[in-house]
């Protein structure tokens, strides 16, 4: 019963999640697709976000596909995730504070044969949510309220599958399928002595492409004390197919009625958007279920990347260095404390973005507390995130953040016949 019950809240969620949009309230998603989301869980994130070579039979991996081979068998691993991100913005004299929530993330990863693992789920893949005004007065008598507004993002379905070709060496692939909907409202509105001039300029952008994401681990014992893994990701270079419809809105309000001046609609299709390769490497050490050390490195470079038909500017190379670990004190006693995942992480980013022909960097630490619950396989996962983005002139726009995120790790055990009614 229970888990039949597990598979319905799953199969729910999931639907729910498909419909879902994103929200953000952050100046960085105003360019191109809108801010892009960390393709990992909490589990990941509370080690600072390395992947590579991370593998294990407690968490879902979905960064690298090749660690699905880690999971027991006859053994099921539903995961899903929230997270709520609170940001302060300053910009000289300026501040501004967000936060916002979302419901971030669902997955199942499942032991198919001895050798072979496969898991599926939905994450997003970028954010867009912004909401930016500027005043100008032109005149002592005349002056303009300018506002930009964007809503939206892309969401990932993905199916993945292990292999373990050989002994100690497991490849894998996730096939997504990317989808979503960005929507762009920019309005001027004059301000004079007796009259209103509205100018709106409204354009909805339609985006979906399948690609792909290879993973590689290689492990073995070193020392009969310890074990390491070795691992590495690549992502293809993705063209997005792409619609939009635009509409343009021009009319005069004169004391306070409203009189239609023009009105333009147009929609397109095929337009060009082209997403760079992905790459990552890394390397993990770990000492029995105890300790875990990982390092991890990733590029993608963005300065050829086209985006509606056109070179995107303002766009640079992206890269990061990543540094985690797990302690567990001593695992399967029947202390509850002594059964706690213990995690830290540091990471150090340039992102994919400029500001004024400054790169944005991304530096921070994560912790995290993996609290299992008793006479069950799940395991509740705390993460925070708390860093700061910046350029590297300081009078630009900076970031300072605290990211939560909460994951349930519910595991079971399938298809064991009973012995015993």
């Amino acid at each position: 019963m229970r888990k039949i019950t597990i598979s319905l809240l799953f199969s729910l969620l999931l639907m729910n999640l498909a419909k879902a949009q994103t929200s953000s309230n952050s100046p960085f998603t105003r360019f191109g697709l809108g801010e892009l989301t960390n393709f990992s869980t909490p589990y990941n994130l509370a080690m600072g976000g390395a992947f590579s070579a991370v593998r294990t039979g407690t968490n879902v991996n979905i960064a690298n596909p090749a660690s699905y081979t880690a999971s027991p068998i006859q053994s099921f691993l539903f995961e899903f995730g929230f997270q709520n991100k609170n940001s302060f913005y300053k910009e000289g004299d300026n501040t501004a504070f967000t936060s916002d929530g979302n419901f971030s993330f669902l997955t199942a990863q499942f032991p198919v044969t001895k050798w072979w693992s496969s898991a599926f789920g939905i994450i997003p893949y970028s954010v867009m949510g912004y909401n930016i005004n500027h005043y100008d007065k032109t005149s002592q008598t005349d002056s303009a309220l300018i506002n930009y507004k964007g809503t939206g993002g892309l969401n990932t379905v993905f199916w993945g599958n292990s292999f373990e070709i050989f002994r100690k060496i497991s490849i894998g692939i996730n096939a997504n399928f990317l989808y979503g909907k960005n929507e762009l409202v920019s309005s001027t509105t004059m301000f004079s002595n007796n009259f209103q001039g509205v100018l709106i300029n409204k354009s909805q952008y339609y985006f979906n492409e399948f690609s792909y994401r290879l993973g590689l681990q290689y492990y073995d014992s070193l020392f009969q004390k310890y074990n390491f893994v070795i691992g590495a990701t690549f992502e293809n270079q993705t063209k997005l197919n792409a619609s939009s419809s635009k509409q343009t809105i021009n009319y005069l309000l004169i004391n306070n009625v409203q009189y239609n001046d023009t009105f333009f609609s147009s929609e397109t299709e095929n337009d060009l958007i082209e997403l760079p390769s992905y790459f990552s490497a890394g390397f993990a050490l770990k000492k029995g279920t105890q300790l875990s050390i990982s390092a991890d490195y990733y590029m993608r470079d963005w300065t050829g990347a086209v985006f509606l038909n056109n070179a995107m500017e303002g766009y640079n190379k992206e890269f990061g260095y990543i540094l985690g670990t797990e302690i567990i004190p001593n695992l399967g006693t029947a202390q509850f404390w002594r059964n706690i995942r213990y995690r830290f992480g540091v990471y150090y980013k340039q992102t994919n973005m400029k500001i004024e022909d400054n790169a944005l960097m991304d530096m921070g630490i994560a912790l995290g507390l993996g609290l299992p619950i008793k006479v069950s396989n799940t395991i509740t996962n705390l993460t925070i995130n708390l860093g700061q983005r910046y350029t590297q002139n300081p009078s630009t726009l900076k970031e300072y953040y605290a990211n939560f995120h909460l994951d349930l790790s519910l595991g079971e055990i399938w298809f064991v016949k009973r012995k015993f009614n």
